[in-house]
């Protein structure tokens, strides 16, 4: 009963505190900070305001606060205490657009003496809720401690809060581009079907779709099906209320596999075409070497004249006969040779008779000089590859101005050197 009794009491005195003014003072550093934690929010948004205390009291046994809001744009949800409050005696009221509590610390030992947050209300903003500012006007009075002597210290702040503008309930559209291929009819945001033709190469489609501010938008798939058949694209738009949707199609037909085209044979690869070989430097041209001159045609060499044929020497007698000379032309008719005949008593042997081929000289008892022999060939000359006929031709002529003086040159040879006649008979057989 006793117990009770001290509740009854502290919560009669916070009935009190809450009910009746709060005198004035001295403008004085305030011990209670008020704060939000949000500056601004829209439809739906929810902001605490949290009311700290700084410890600059020492310990404090009761104090009295109130928060003062804007009821058309914001809604009251609760109220939180720290742990040393609610050791204490705490209670809280809401009006619309007011809300207050009254802290009495009970027992004594467990007064609020240390900074800490001591309340924290929670407002959420209304839907609908006017643009613009809104204030929180926070008042904390009533301070005193455990004797109780009032602290003084109050706090009257008020706060600022920016209500942006509601959440945009539009769900369109405003673009819708496919990656192949064009929209058939033309895009537009009121309108939702639409139907669109891709070749058969394409399995895949995406689009380019730009929703309205605030929306956000998905798409159910992106591959398409089999060669000539439709797939569906959905497009589902959330405004950025959260709430309103809106759903476009696309009925997308992808073509039918064309025949296969017979693929050519592959083009057989040119074979290298072989590098052009050096064209080798023309070899340089002899010089024709000089047609060697015909030689000269050598004269013939004269036949040495004969030796005449000495006379037999008589029986017994050592006379030496006086040498004949004794000379016949070359080519030329035969010369008479004497001929001694022997006698009929002599039993000597006869002399040898000497005697020259018809057509030749005799030749002295030395070496016969060599006469020189005509080249082969009838005296021709070649020369670069070609006969010459001017040997042949002056060979000719030598041969016919030879033949032309053959028979007075013989003539003449003949009388001049003509053979001595043979001796008398009588002086054949005188001498035998």
């Amino acid at each position: 009963m006793k117990f009770l009794a001290k509740r009854c009491t502290a919560l009669a005195l916070a009935l009190c505190l809450l009910v009746l003014p709060a005198p004035a003072y001295a403008r004085e550093e305030p011990a209670f900070h008020p704060s939000l934690t949000a500056s601004e929010g829209k439809d739906g948004d929810v902001v605490d305001l949290i009311l700290t205390y700084d410890g600059s009291l020492g310990e404090v046994g009761a104090f009295l606060a109130w928060v003062e809001y804007d009821a058309a744009r914001f809604e009251y949800l609760r109220v939180r205490e720290s742990a040393t409050l609610q050791s204490g005696v705490t209670t809280t009221v809401a009006f619309s657009g007011r809300v207050g509590t009254a802290y009495t610390a009970y027992p004594h030992e467990d007064a609020l003496s240390q900074p800490e947050e001591s309340l924290t209300y929670r407002f959420r903003l209304r839907e609908g809720a006017d643009p613009g500012e809104a204030e929180f006007f926070v008042s904390v009075y009533q301070i005193v401690d455990l004797q109780p002597q009032y602290l003084g210290h109050d706090t009257d702040q008020s706060l600022s809060y920016q209500v942006l503008e509601p959440p945009s309930s539009d769900a369109s559209l405003l673009d819708l581009v496919p990656e192949t291929g064009e929209l058939v009819p033309s895009f537009d945001p009121g309108r939702l079907d639409y139907h669109l033709t891709v070749p058969y190469e394409v399995k895949q489609l995406t689009f380019l779709a730009e929703p309205a501010a605030g929306a956000s938008c998905r798409v159910n798939r992106k591959n398409l099906g089999a060669g000539g058949s439709e797939t569906e694209f959905r497009f589902t738009v959330t405004a950025e209320d959260g709430k309103t949707k809106r759903e476009y199609r696309v009925q997308v037909y992808r073509e039918e596999e064309p025949e296969p085209t017979p693929s050519p044979s592959p083009t057989p690869k040119p074979t290298a075409t072989p590098k052009p070989t050096k064209t080798p430097k023309p070899t340089a041209t002899p010089k024709p070497t000089a047609t060697p001159k015909p030689e000269a045609t050598p004269k013939p060499t004269r036949t040495p004249k004969p030796t005449a044929t000495p006379k037999p020497a008589a029986a017994g007698t050592a006379s030496t006969p006086k040498p004949q000379r004794s000379t016949a032309p070359a080519a030329s008719a035969p010369a008479a040779s004497p001929t001694v005949e022997p006698s009929s008593g002599s039993g000597a042997s006869p002399p040898e008779s000497t005697s020259s081929s018809p057509g030749a000289a005799a030749l002295p008892v030395g070496e016969p000089s060599p006469s020189p022999s005509p080249s082969p060939g009838g005296g021709l000359t070649i020369l670069n590859g070609e006969r010459s006929l001017l040997p042949f031709t002056l060979a000719m002529v030598f041969l016919i101005l030879a033949v032309l003086f053959s028979g007075p040159l013989a003539k003449w040879l003949a009388e001049k050197w003509r053979s001595p006649k043979p001796p008398e008979q009588k002086d054949k057989d005188d001498s035998q």
